[in-house]
């Protein structure tokens, strides 16, 4: 039996050792038939060529027969038991002897026995002793750059059999023999490597047991790429061309200028603190064209699989052997062909299918001409054509150009797609530095997770929130957290309570049916409006204005509806060129990006006087357009500090307030919509995750029951999470003829509202970066 378990672990050892490609400038040792490397516990036994095509006979022919132990496998065939006196289960750890090949650039699990192990011309055949779940074999091993003498990040990682990614941690690394410092599972060289060929060695051998990581050597060729160039005017190409990049001519600018220079095309370059840009190419200037949406020279980056959109100036971004470069000339509106979507996703040969072209900013290509196979088809508002069928093969397709009165509007394109019945034709696209991850495929059960996580929240988290959706759900809210406040309250008062604190006690006292206005002898209400407006941050306002909408407050405190719109609409900012706008908890003036979580709460805040105010209509308006441009093409909007569960959780609150449908056309993209991207981060058991790397997590997982909820009750007129009121005034006092649980009703608390803390994560990560104390009660916002 025990024999048979540690066969069965080596199985599986082995097939941790899932393909993993690790690019086209990581080359094979050249030699003659196989490449055979052995390496035991200790460091490599043996490494040699061998004209064997056999796998036991290549480690025979190396090592001698008498030194190889093949033993019978239960399931067929033989498996290594022992080489060279190592034999397995040394450490008592089912611990034997495994085996891949690296062939092509990829590393390769073979899933026969030893003996019956068919090897390849030019394979490296890679043996080494290890343990299932200790030993790992880093078959995907990442190069950030084969440029020279460019800053370099190489990542280690393995993908297991189930194809999931593990960063593997505790790896020693030396490049051409000398070690170099690794960073968790990252080495960087801010210099880089110089022009030739590199040698990468990687290994973690642990004294008296079994391997951390199993030894590879990689040898690297770094050298400067040919890059085809492309210069589109407004009639057309002005010029195209493969540029040969240099140490000093690295950067799309300088790589642009060669190539305008060898064609003897005049250009003008201009210098700005934000770094060098073209102004004019072949006497057409910037601005020349006097649109309103800052006209100018632009460029992407095209390769066989990605179009990039670099969030850098043509003097900071440095291409890649592959990449191609597309200058055009264009304002904020040009589009260009950013990512291709097929319905359904793997096409079958000669059947009818659904091809959405959409652009840099996830928004579709409506009212393009494209051919396809000859035919010129129309987009529809939806970016869509519908192809009847087209047999297996590759096909070319091709965008045309188009303008409106003069400015660019669609950039001429070509590419192709393939239809084999196995893969999608769609492309894998991405903004410079983003993971794509594809959440396409997420069950959206959203009846099914509220079930799950409101019975999760019920049982452990007790707060204002989690008793609002509880009650929403028809569910009895537990009460038992007001009696902290209370006490507290009752000790030192309300004086020093944050404006979240208070907004957030007063929302949990009505959705418990008790009421704000006396909580031990103090007033919340009047404690909060009567403040100084000043002193309330984006947040704060938000929160009171949809406090006051919330309990129905009297509008003759010091602080009135009217003050909190205005005040939440001058903190409103435009940015790129004035094309996005949005909120943020705090403005930089010297990189301005709309907060989605905070953009998303104010759009609810805002949203019951979107039809009465202009200016409020106007605001929500480009907000909603520019969540739009900021949700990238796996369904997440990302924050300041990267993707947040959160995030998406408050901007589906905000739409859903204004009826736009999270699920619907416009949030979803090529890889997932909005819904898609908060369940993605969905445990199973009830919770969500902060981040795609996190563990579950309370905050975000309230957060996302209401997110649910809004999901659920979605309605095209909309459905404002916070949106209907009661008067709170006709509520009993908390520990004053108390009503129990059991005798709330429909009539005594509200039918919708609810209370923010968004604060909690903001003040969160601000402690994480920066190590600032914080005040308890602040932490409770």
């Amino acid at each position: 039996m025990k024999k048979i378990l540690s066969v069965m672990i080596s199985i599986a050892l082995v097939l941790s050792s899932m393909a993993g490609i690790v690019g086209d400038n990581v080359k094979a040792k050249s030699f003659n038939h196989v490449f055979v490397t052995i390496a035991s516990d200790t460091g490599i036994e043996v490494q040699g060529n061998s004209t064997k095509l056999n796998g036991l006979d290549a480690i025979c022919d190396l090592v001698g027969a008498e030194n190889v132990i093949a033993s019978p496998s239960p399931y067929g065939g033989s498996y290594l038991a022992g080489i060279n006196g190592l034999n397995e289960n040394k450490y008592n750890m089912y611990d034997g002897w495994n085996y891949v090949i690296y062939r092509d650039g990829s590393y390769i699990t073979p899933y026969d026995s030893i003996d019956t192990l068919t090897l390849q011309n030019n394979d490296e055949f890679i043996v080494y002793y290890g343990a299932w779940g200790v030993t790992y074999f880093p078959n995907d091993v990442e190069f950030s750059t084969y440029t020279p003498n460019q800053p370099l990040t190489i990542t280690i990682n393995n993908i297991d059999w189930e194809g999931k990614t593990a960063a593997i941690v505790g790896a020693k690394v030396f490049v051409d023999g000398v070690e170099v410092a690794v960073n968790e599972n990252k080495v960087v060289l801010p210099s880089g490597l110089s022009e030739g060929s590199h040698e990468i060695n990687i290994k973690g051998y642990v004294d008296a047991s079994v391997p951390s990581v199993a030894e590879v050597t990689l040898n690297v060729y770094i050298k400067y790429p040919i890059i085809p160039v492309k210069v589109l005017g407004l009639d057309g190409v002005i010029s195209e061309g493969n540029v040969q990049s240099t140490d000093g001519n690295i950067n799309v600018l300088g790589l642009t200028k060669s190539l305008l220079d060898s064609k003897s095309i005049s250009y003008d370059i201009t210098t700005s603190s934000f770094g060098d840009y073209l102004n004019s190419i072949d006497g057409l200037a910037a601005y020349s064209l006097g649109s309103a949406n800052y006209d100018g020279w632009m460029y992407y980056i095209k390769n066989s699989s990605n179009v990039i959109a670099p969030m850098v100036g043509m003097s900071s971004y440095v291409p890649e052997d592959g990449d191609s470069v597309v200058i055009y000339y264009g304002d904020m509106l040009t589009k260009y062909l950013y990512s291709t979507k097929f319905t359904p996703n793997i096409v079958e040969p000669n059947e009818a299918f659904t091809m959405q072209l959409i652009d840099q900013k996830g928004l579709p290509i409506a009212s393009a001409n494209l051919t396809v196979n000859s035919k010129i088809y129309k987009t529809d508002n939806f970016g869509k054509i519908n192809i009847e069928g087209l047999a297996a093969g590759s096909y070319d397709f091709s965008l045309k150009a188009s303008d409106k009165e003069g400015i660019p509007y669609i950039i001429a394109d070509d590419s192709s797609f393939t239809i084999d019945g196995y893969n999608s034709p769609a492309f894998n696209l991405n903004h410079e530095g983003e993971e794509v991850v594809d959440n396409s495929l997420v069950d959206i059960n959203i009846e099914d997770i509220i079930k799950s996580t409101s019975a999760y929240v019920k049982l452990n988290i007790k707060d204002s929130f989690s008793a609002l959706s509880l009650y929403k759900l028809g569910l009895t809210p537990d009460d038992s957290f007001i009696e902290e406040y209370a006490n507290d309250i009752k000790d030192n008062g309300v004086e020093d309570y944050s404006n979240t604190d208070l907004e957030k006690l007063i929302i949990g006292l009505v959705a418990c049916g008790y009421s704000p206005y006396n909580l031990e002898e103090n007033d919340l209400v009047s404690e909060l409006f009567n403040r100084n407006i000043d002193d309330f941050l984006i947040n704060d306002l938000a929160f009171a204005l949809i406090t006051s909408d919330f309990i129905n407050i009297d509008d003759n405190y010091k602080i009135k509806k009217q003050d909190i719109m205005d005040r939440i609409l001058s903190l409103g900012f435009s940015y790129n060129y004035g094309m996005d706008y949005g909120f943020a908890l705090a403005y930089d003036e010297s990189a301005p990006l709309a907060d989605g979580d905070i953009t998303g709460l104010v759009i609810s805040a805002l949203a019951p006087y979107y039809k009465s105010d202009s200016n409020v209509k106007e605001a929500i308006d480009k907000a909603l357009k520019t969540l739009k441009g900021l949700e990238n093409n796996s369904g997440y909007i990302p924050g300041k500090y990267g993707i947040s569960s959160e995030t998406n959780s408050f901007v589906i609150l905000g739409l859903t307030a204004m009826g736009v449908d999270p699920q619907g056309e416009d949030f979803s993209k090529i890889k997932g919509n909005l819904a898609q991207g908060l369940l993605s981060l969905y445990n199973n058991d009830g919770t969500f995750k902060h981040a795609m790397d996190g563990d579950s997590n309370n905050i975000a997982t309230e957060q996302a029951l209401r997110a649910l909820i809004a999901i659920s009750n979605y309605k095209s007129e909309g459905y404002n999470y916070y949106g209907n009121t009661i008067d709170a005034k006709t509520l009993k006092i908390y520990n004053e003829d108390i009503l129990s649980n059991s005798e709330i009703t429909q009539e005594t608390l509200p039918k919708t509202g609810g209370m923010d803390i968004d604060l909690i994560i903001i003040l969160g990560i601000l402690l994480i970066f920066t190590g600032l104390a914080i005040n308890k009660k602040r932490l409770n916002a």
